[in-house]
């Protein structure tokens, strides 16, 4: 496609110049013939007139070639259109209509959105997706997109988990790198916005729209534009309409008589037109009877004129007794008499079948709407209801299709069926509510039949079920729809007991990713459904596609492993695992909370403050710097028409309205409050108050300010003046938030106390003492109760009156720092460290009176040897073995630092202060004192690594490595003259401690200790390299980056390898025996690698980002922490190691 788009622009490119230059060379000509020599070009001057002739046929073969190029490119787009897409052969071209969707699609500003509908509301069969397929087909519409035209069918049966399912589907065709596993309509619907948003012109073709849901599945966004068919026209009344009528007289003519041998008499034609309304379903169910009543008889008109006779007995129109005519033409706009049109047409088109074909045509209506039904499934009910053989059942559906009232598609599964919905409703109301349950039991059970029985899910002791998981990849149909023709069957409880079946959630999983399993439990209304479905969906987002394949599956398993439904069938499924896998040995510490509805990430490094708008349609965070970021609270994503609004450093506390038209945004150090537009950035007006913390109210118009040593104050914005002193010291206030009607305002302070404050007096109304040093606090809208942050891992509910703990929901991440209430009260929107926002339902957090209990969070992990360091960066490092069979504890103090690297026998520390200028400390852990202290540093490096046998400390800088003599302070630099002023993001020292290597761009180096002097520098071409490591025995470099692990030789610096790897890596670490690697990655994953084969064997997710990982002595076990979260995972399944060496080539 593209290389045909290259050839093309070529042609035009090239043919524009030799036509722009023919004209201006016969321009010459013209002047020169006419008297006006050019004396600069002689050859002119001599023969101006073949010169002309010449430029003449030059500007003729240009335009021939321009000609051409577009004919060949409009060809080439043609043949790009699937074959099910295409207008079929006897389809009449509706040229108005084409028309005006062409016209709106692709003229020079073009509309957003057409619709195509028709003039009858809730009528179908009027030609609207043939004229879509004409409009997919039109040449200067693939050439306006590119060829980039995507279809998308609906139907009323595509809602939720099927409208998801499309969504994902869509975005896979679009740009398959971007695909997602999404299980929820609008946060699928969002990603396909931002992908579309990004790329070129496209059209998306949405065929079949019944409601608004499924108009808002399928946005608009950036160069996009959508064609929408809708027999609704209030669905597209914003958009371009186009409306699809009855056709023409002189169109409905040309499909009624359409491939017949002979002429019908013109009074014959105007007849069944009358009879049909000109309605083009029904104009080619006529003309499929008519062909086929011709192969047996001579007659045509004769033909004709019976079936005209049949229609006008049995249709809706009135006959006159005497002349036989109808007194009026049908009126499609009459629900009644279209109803009519369809039976009488629809029956005399049975009629040419017999009776027991009839009856098995009128089955075809127990099949999803808009769907396409393999052959071999209908042969397959077929067989039970009407003793067909498999011939047979392909015979009739090819007779149906003779008679148009079914589509037959060939395939290599044997070929496949669609039905036109307004002949399914047909078929399904005459069919009759208790015939169709009939129809789902038949089908169910003839399916049934060919699969094998397997074990109850609740053990070998329950009585054996339908191996539905076992249903081959080619069943696809059945997969999607089973759970839908279970309850069609008014089988409600096996219905339940198969979507929440493992082995089915599995078997949906690999074929669909979540959208399949979340499909099937959201149709099912039980309590035990919902339940699952409430699991499933809180850890929907870790089950998307993994680089190991089979490692989806054991996320699943592992995620779920503890909830009380699932537990038992997890822990048998999980004993018949054969390929390596990861597993939690306790339960994750990250599960969430029941009270969780979504999380999204806002991509700040930490959030201060947090509001929903006055719609509760979105939230707004502001980050450590007064940036304000406005995020859809369904989606998260970030609403474009926002600006943001920047401040400079030094912040000690921001604050937002609920409306986002206020910021305020403190400076203590500076005694100053400055109130700007977030919209704009324009600075409102500058408030002269040394306040630590601020808070506005929900319309903008008040800040109240709380300082060192001072009550708290309230000022008006409007005004800028000091309005209000309240009976409260602000130093010791940990946060403060106003209720909406700005009578109250409630102060959380760090003595654990909360105070309603009432504004009109400034006196303290009533106050409650909290479980916890608060962090945050927010006020529901009617200031009934409040919400509290807690150690950064709890929010509690209180109620104000009585000071009761009312409700609380646990973030196990432990990084809150905001906290809001939305205006109905019914939701809480929380964000912290890392920016990640989550909003949480309260009538969940509600049945909860006390919190969760959170694990010990002590945080980064550091492993040399068979010694751990844990530290939590504020003040303690703990110091143990890998099973913390014995620990030693060093008190660092109150100073902050960013890191701490531990000799491998766990005698030293190396630890990096934060502050500017930086420095590095060394600590003997057994006596828990300060060795040394290394002042120089000029910046905070955040990656320091001190040496085995704890004589020398190095760090990453800008212009290559500092190496530090810790006993003498000495300072080398290690820095070839090639690196200039690169950072570098990784080194490593050798286990032997002689060499040191790092890495930082395409190129990686290694330095000899002693000397000084570079031994080898690695070169990967085209890869960033972020992170280097020597393996156990010193034999290779290892080196990764840009999704790829390169293994080179220490001594030779030859490359042995190149595996797939995470595409930023943060740790890595090998097992004890040399042959496995682990890797953690910003993307929430850990790998583990075959370093000899270089084969991933096993990947896991979790909802924090990790950034360390290590193996236990043993190399069972992976311990792998963010940034205030451990996780401890069992490696089981390991292939078998060899007791030969594990390095090639000679090595250890």
């Amino acid at each position: 496609m593209y290389s045909v788009r290259r050839r093309w622009l070529i042609t035009v490119i090239m043919t524009s110049v030799v036509m722009v230059l023919a004209t201006a060379l016969s321009g010459l000509a013209i002047n020169v013939a006419t008297n006006s020599p050019a004396e600069w070009f002689p050859s002119m001057n001599d023969h101006p007139l073949p010169w002309l002739a010449g430029s003449l046929v030059a500007i003729l073969i240009a335009g021939l070639a321009l000609w051409w190029a577009q004919a060949s490119y409009a060809a080439s787009l043609l043949t790009t259109v699937p074959v099910t897409q295409r207008p079929e052969s006897w389809v009449i071209d509706r040229p108005q209509e084409l028309a005006a969707v062409v016209r709106a699609l692709t003229r020079r500003r073009a509309a957003a959105t057409v619709g195509i509908t028709t003039a009858v509301h809730g009528a179908g069969g009027f030609g609207k997706t043939t004229v879509a397929r004409l409009v997919r087909a039109n040449r200067h519409v693939l050439r306006r997109f590119g060829g980039r035209v995507y279809w998308v069918t609906l139907g009323r049966d595509a809602r939720r988990g099927a409208l998801v399912e499309k969504i994902n589907d869509l975005v896979k065709q679009v740009d398959s790198a971007r695909a997602q596993p999404f299980t929820d309509v609008r946060l699928a619907a969002e990603h396909l916005a931002s992908v579309l948003a990004d790329g070129p012109r496209r059209l998306i073709i949405v065929d079949d729209v019944w409601f608004e849901d499924q108009l808002d599945a399928f946005p608009v966004a950036g160069r996009c534009a959508r064609l929408v068919t809708t027999r609704i026209p209030s669905l597209v009344a914003e958009a371009v309409p186009v409306k699809v009528d009855q056709m023409s007289d002189a169109q409905a003519s040309r499909v009624l008589t359409a491939k017949l041998p002979q002429q019908l008499p013109q009074t014959i034609i105007d007849g069944l037109l009358e009879e049909t309304g000109r309605w083009p379903l029904l104009l080619r169910l006529v003309n499929r009877i008519i062909l086929d009543q011709a192969r047996s008889r001579t007659d045509v008109a004769d033909v004709a004129r019976e079936l005209l006779d049949q229609l006008r007995t049995d249709g809706p129109l009135q006959v006159d007794k005497l002349t036989g005519a109808s007194v009026r033409q049908l009126d499609v706009n009459d629900p009644d008499q279209r109803d009519e049109a369809i039976r009488a047409t629809i029956e005399a088109s049975a009629g040419l079948l017999g009776t027991s074909e009839h009856a098995r045509f009128a089955e075809l209506a127990v099949f999803a709407e808009d769907e396409t039904v393999p052959v071999t499934l209908i042969t397959t009910l077929w067989a039970a209801t009407g003793d067909l053989d498999p011939a047979g059942s392909r015979a009739l559906c090819a007779r149906l299709a003779d008679l148009a009232l079914l589509n037959l598609t060939a395939t290599d599964a044997g070929g496949a069926i669609t039905l036109h919905d307004v002949v399914r409703d047909f078929l399904a109301e005459s069919l009759g509510k208790k015939a169709l349950i009939e129809l789902h039991h038949t089908l169910v059970d003839s399916a049934r039949e060919s699969l094998p029985a397997g074990p109850a899910p609740t053990g070998p002791g329950g009585p054996p079920v339908t191996a539905w998981w076992a249903l081959p990849e080619s069943s696809r149909y059945l997969r999607d729809h089973l759970v839908e023709h279970l309850l069609g069957a008014s089988r409600q409880d096996e219905a339940e007991a198969v979507a929440t079946d493992l082995r089915w959630v599995l078997s949906r999983l690999e074929e669909t990713g979540p959208a399949g399993p979340a499909a099937d439990l959201a149709l099912i209304a039980t309590e035990r459904a919902a339940h699952v479905a409430g699991v499933f969906g809180r850890n929907a987002h870790l089950f998307g596609p993994t680089a190991a394949a089979h490692s989806c599956a054991d996320i699943l398993l592992d995620r779920v492993a503890h909830d009380p439904i699932w537990q038992a069938q997890t822990r048998r499924l999980a004993k018949r695992r054969s390929r390596p896998r990861l597993v939690s040995i306790t339960p994750p510490p990250d599960l969430p909370d029941p009270a969780l509805r979504r999380a999204f990430d806002t991509e700040t490094i930490l959030a201060r403050d947090i509001v929903f708008g006055p719609e509760d349609d979105w939230v707004a965070v502001v980050d450590i710097w007064g940036t304000v970021r406005r995020l859809d609270r369904e989606t998260g994503r970030r609403l474009p028409h926002r600006a943001l609004s920047r401040e400079t450093p030094g912040v000690s506390d921001t604050a937002l309205s609920a409306d986002g038209g206020t910021l305020a945004v403190a400076r203590h150090a500076e005694g100053v409050v400055t109130i700007s537009d977030p919209s704009t950035g324009r600075l409102l007006r500058r408030i002269t108050d040394d306040a630590k913390r601020v808070a506005v109210s929900r319309d903008g118009s008040l800040l109240a300010c709380a300082g060192s040593g001072k009550p708290i104050t309230l000022w008006d914005l409007r005004a800028g003046r000091k309005v209000m002193t309240l009976a409260v010291d602000g130093e010791f206030v940990s946060d403060i938030a106003f209720c909406r009607d700005k009578t109250t305002i409630v102060v959380a302070g760090f003595d654990r106390v909360i105070r309603v404050v009432d504004i009109g007096t400034g006196r303290e109304q009533t106050n409650f003492m909290t479980s916890g040093s608060v962090k945050g606090i927010a006020a529901s809208a009617d200031g009934t109760w409040v919400a509290t942050i807690e150690d950064a891992t709890t929010v509690n509910l209180w109620k104000v009156r009585t000071g009761e703990r009312i409700g609380s929901l646990t973030d196990r991440t432990g990084s809150l720092e905001a906290v809001a209430v939305a205006e109905s009260g019914t939701s809480l929107a929380t964000a912290g460290v890392g920016g990640l926002v989550r909003i949480w339902d309260v009538a969940a957090a509600l049945t909860q009176s006390s919190p969760v209990a959170v694990p010990d969070r002590r945080t980064r992990i550091i492993q040399k040897g068979t010694v751990l360091a844990t530290h939590n960066f504020i003040g303690t490092v703990a110091v143990s073995g890998f099973d913390e069979d014995r620990m030693d504890t060093v008190d660092l103090g109150s100073e902050h630092f960013a890191v701490v690297d531990l000799t491998p026998d766990g005698s030293r520390l190396a630890v990096e202060r934060t502050f500017s200028p930086g420095y590095v400390e060394i600590w003997n852990v057994a006596a828990g004192q300060r060795e040394a202290t290394i002042l120089d540093v000029r910046q905070s490096t955040r990656s320091i690594s001190i040496a085995p046998d704890g004589r020398r400390v190095a760090a990453p800088g800008r212009r290559g490595i500092l190496v530090w003599d810790v006993e003498t302070g000495r300072k080398r630099r290690f820095a070839p003259d090639s690196w200039g002023k690169r950072w570098l993001r990784s080194l490593a020292f050798s286990r032997n401690g002689s060499w040191i290597a790092a890495a930082g761009g395409a190129e990686s180096y290694l330095w000899d200790l002693k000397t000084g002097r570079p031994i080898l520098v690695l070169r990967s071409a085209g890869t960033w390299m972020s992170y280097i490591a020597f393996t156990p025995d010193d034999t290779r470099v290892v080196t990764c980056g840009d999704g790829k692990t390169h293994i080179w030789d220490a001594q030779s610096g030859r490359q042995i390898a190149v595996s797939k790897a995470p595409e930023w890596v943060e740790s890595l670490a090998f097992s004890p025996n040399g042959r496995f690697v682990a890797t953690v990655s910003d993307s929430r994953e850990l790998w583990v690698s075959d370093i000899v084969s270089g084969r991933l064997l096993a990947v896991t997710r979790v909802d924090s980002t990790l950034q360390t990982c290590t193996w236990s002595p043993d190399g069972r076990h992976v311990l792998t922490s963010s940034d205030n979260t451990q996780y401890r995972f069992e490696f089981r399944n390991q292939p078998a190691t060899k007791t030969q060496k594990v390095w090639p080539s000679g090595s250890a």
